[in-house]
Parts: C-alpha cells; structure tokens; sequence
C-alpha cells in the first residue's frame, strides 16, 4: 500500500483559489505530476453563496461550452469532452487597442472571441473584424509558426486561449478524444487547403483577362514608325 502523496496544507492552498476551474486545474495538474496514469476527474464542490453569483457563472460557462460546440475543431465532441477541453480553457481579458497577436511572432495558442471585438490587420490594412463565436489561430495549437496578421482588441474584449502545452497533454493522456481531435484539425487543414487553391485560381483567371484585354505596347513604345527611318547603310566591299 503506497501512503498518499501531498499534505492538507497543500489540499488547503489549492482550495483557496476564488474560482472552481482553476482549483479543478491545479489538482488535474497535481496528480498527473505525480504520476497519473489514467483518467484523472476533480468534483469540487462550493457549499453557500448561491444566488444571482452562481447564476451568472453557469451562464457563462454554458457560453463557453457552446462556443466551443460551434467550432469545426470540437463539433464531434460530446458533452464531457468538452468539458474536459474546458478545463485547459482559459480566459483573457484586452483593453481597446491591446495587441493580441502581431504579425510574424511566433505563438502557440488558439483563441476564442468571447465578448467584444478584435480587427485583424496584415500589411498595415485592416482586412477583416473578428466578433464573439469567431476564432484564430489554431495552427498554433499543432505548430509553431509566424502569425500571417496581427490582431487588436477592438474596444474592451474578452478571450478565450488555449494553449499548446494543455492542448498535448490531452492528446497524451485522453486516446479517444485525440483521435476525434487530430481527425477534425485534418479537416481544417483540407479546408484551408481547398480555399487556398480557390483563391489562386481566382487570382490566376484575373490575371489571365487582365493580360489578354490590356495591351501597354504603345504606351510603351509610342506608335509604330515608319521603317525606312531605322534603316542603317552598311558599306559595302566597293566602299572601302
């Protein structure tokens, strides 16, 4: 019989944190340090303060649950499985004109518009305006690339972020949901891929109209002249 590892007032310390997520976090954490092999369920249960409080948060949390039900990337979920991605869920909170993402940083998180705002800008121009539900960067969460834009709060925002690292260790240690994960990000990935090939071919058969009715020629050149007015006399042998 193995004596069981920690002490109350480790227990204690972990239960003192405001929020039931992060407490559930921190003790999923703890067990997987030491060793966890299966998996691993936190209940925490807060007695008192119900009320308008409570309510609130399980609205919000409900929020969140459905945001993430909305996205390719977890649609397939089931109920439980969504929670489990929401326990790695965190919540970020930006100001008007915080920059959330800038343009050729490397990063490793996918993020969530909760409520509010956020413009993307690439090249300086402002191509598009993110609102609640919509999401970006989610390569991120496979590989660490350059982020293709940057992104700004647009007036007070609240973010949802998952990161890499929490990402992993649910595609470690939970078998059934990496494969519905890892089979959802290949259906992004041939989505982008399809809209990618779209796009150039668009471009392609825009340039190709643009070459065939536009001839610079003669803007170029000016108008053809006569040719007698480039002829050149070469002497011949007599000449010399």
């Amino acid at each position: 019989f193995e004596q069981p590892q920690g002490s109350p007032e480790e227990l204690g310390k972990a239960l003192a944190e405001p929020k039931e997520e992060a407490v559930t976090k921190a003790l999923i954490n703890t067990a997987n340090d030491r060793g966890g092999k299966d998996n691993i369920t936190t209940v925490v249960v807060t007695l008192g303060g119900l009320g308008a409080r409570d309510e609130q948060r399980a609205q919000r949390l409900q929020l969140k649950r459905d945001l993430l039900a909305r996205m390719p990337l977890f649609r397939p979920l089931n109920d439980a499985e969504l929670r489990r991605v929401l326990q790695v869920t965190d919540v970020v909170s930006y100001q008007d004109g915080d920059t959330i993402i800038r343009e050729g940083d490397r990063g490793e998180e996918l993020f969530i518009m909760l409520a509010g705002n956020a413009a993307v800008v690439r090249d300086g121009n402002r191509v598009a305006e993110l609102k609640p539900g919509e999401h970006f960067g989610e390569m991120a969460l496979i590989r660490s690339q350059p982020r293709s834009a940057t992104v700004k709060s647009h007036g007070e925002s609240e973010i949802m972020v998952i990161r890499r690292p929490d990402f992993f260790e649910i595609l470690r240690n939970e078998h059934q949901l990496a494969v519905k994960l890892l089979w959802q990000f290949t259906g992004v990935l041939a989505d982008r891929l399809a809209d990618t090939t779209r796009s150039l071919g668009s471009a392609r058969a825009e340039l190709a109209v643009e070459l065939d009715t536009e001839d610079v020629t003669q803007d170029i050149f000016g108008e053809e002249e006569d040719d007698t007015r480039l002829t050149i006399p070469i002497p011949g042998p007599a000449d010399d």
